[in-house]
């Protein structure tokens, strides 16, 4: 009995890190896309190649554990809150002056869906 359980435990352990691992990558890799798509989208008006003028955007996007404990762990990528005005070039907004509607980048938006993908891919490799 004691050789099922210890069985059972190096198996549980072998798949808990494998999880976890897969959650980390997949949030690393969230994090690098998105600072990517910050990076090479920019707006037909600007006719600039990203979004980068100060570097507050794309500094500002990091990924972390959330919680973690034996058999659960949970992350989040994305910006991290600052600048105030990442919500607007994320989604789009109407610009105050000229009225025009800038396109959102979507940076995050789109990296999270590409995230999920892999995360699933990954968790499907686990055996």
């Amino acid at each position: 009995m004691a050789d099922i359980k210890a069985q059972y435990e190096a198996i549980f352990n072998r798949i808990t890190s494998e999880i976890r691992s897969a959650v980390e990558d997949t949030l690393r890799e969230g994090a690098e896309e998105a600072r990517n798509n910050v990076a090479t989208r920019g707006t037909a008006h600007s006719g600039k190649a990203g979004r980068i003028e100060t570097g507050a955007m794309i500094n500002s996007i990091d990924y972390e554990i959330t919680s973690s404990s034996e058999n659960l762990v949970e992350g989040r990528f994305g910006f991290n809150g600052q600048p105030a005005y990442t919500v607007f070039q994320e989604g789009g907004f109407i610009h105050n002056f000229s009225g025009r509607a800038v396109e959102g980048r979507y940076a995050t938006t789109d990296a999270a869906s590409n995230a999920e993908e892999k995360f699933r891919a990954r968790i499907g490799r686990i055996r």
